[in-house]
């Protein structure tokens, strides 16, 4: 028997409960102020939809659409008008998958600065370290090492290989400490 280790779950729980939650909102935004809204979003769904975002692409439109309800509550807009730019330029949010690079690149400057737990600084070996590779390009643009895995589902899902990968992506005036 064996099991499969997957957020789904999680995240369809998530999602159910902050639903929930934007429909009991929904009947008393009207006797709120849209601030006291705004606050109530922020804690009742921001919130666990941002501790839960951390899921893989196959989940993030569920938690995407979770923020989209959450926007059109706060912004009083109707069902099927675009919201993409009250989320951008009213309340900041970033979209799932956005928010789930920033939250790598995060923790990839942390293990940089040395502020992260040993764990996750053992993955983020910059490339001029290594002394088989210090002659190469990548270690002179401040690239990540960057492991050989033997199968596709590692390499889109361990911060060992998400981590450096994205870091080595971002241009280089980004990357400079």
């Amino acid at each position: 028997m064996s099991f499969a280790l997957s957020l789904s779950d999680h995240v369809n729980s998530v999602s159910r409960s902050c639903f929930y939650y934007l429909r009991q909102l929904q009947s008393i935004r009207t006797s709120l102020p849209l601030h006291a809204i705004t606050i109530l979003v922020h804690v009742l769904i921001c919130a666990r939809v941002d501790y839960g975002n951390s899921s893989t692409s196959t989940n993030a439109y569920k938690l995407q659409s979770v923020l989209n309800a959450a926007a059109r509550l706060v912004g009083g807009i109707p069902k099927f008008s675009h919201i993409s730019s009250l989320i951008r330029n009213s309340l900041h949010w970033l979209p799932i998958r956005q928010c789930i690079k920033f939250k790598i690149f995060s923790l990839v400057r942390n293990c940089l600065n040395g502020s992260a737990p040993q764990y996750l600084k053992a993955y983020c070996i910059p490339v001029s370290s290594i002394p088989s590779h210090s002659t190469l390009r990548s270690s002179a643009w401040g690239h990540l090492f960057l492991p050989r895995t033997r199968t596709s589902m590692t390499q889109s899902r361990s911060f060992a290989i998400v981590g450096p990968s994205n870091w080595n992506k971002l241009p280089q005036f980004l990357t400079d400490l």
